[in-house]
């Protein structure tokens, strides 16, 4: 099915995680793993920005997990959108353009979409594997 943008569509912009679907615990977990010490609030803090400045520049969270995506592949496998965020979804598609822009890599937000059924409702979707930053 080919998307089609049309001029008199507003576009809406969606983040993934922390707005589509809850996977602040995951991705805090994966990171504890490697970074005992870390607590939920300094790990919240780094979203304050990018995610990937706080990777660079800070020197509590020197480094992802080195297999990062692969886990959180793994483990976001069972996590929903919720149902009214599905329905909402759907309602803004008609009047809507709707796109993602994620610090999350593309494949994994287009595996979770699929399974949600609202993967034909996105126009685009832009992870971190087309650009770290937002």
């Amino acid at each position: 099915m080919e998307k089609i943008i049309t001029k008199d569509k507003k576009l809406i912009m969606f983040d993934f995680d922390g707005v589509l679907i809850d996977t602040l615990e995951t991705c805090f977990l994966i990171n504890k793993e490697i970074h005992e010490n870390l607590s939920l609030e300094e790990y919240k803090s780094f979203f304050q920005g990018n995610i990937y400045n706080a990777l660079r520049n800070d020197g509590t969270l020197k480094k992802s997990h080195p297999n990062f995506q692969d886990i959180y592949t793994e483990r976001t496998r069972n996590l929903l959108i919720p149902e009214i965020l599905k329905e909402t979804i759907k309602k803004l598609s008609e009047k809507h353009t709707l796109t993602i822009i994620s610090s999350t890599y593309t494949d994994s937000i287009n595996n979770i979409l699929k399974r949600e059924g609202l993967i034909t409702f996105f126009n685009d979707i832009l992870g971190a594997d087309v650009d770290k930053s937002k």
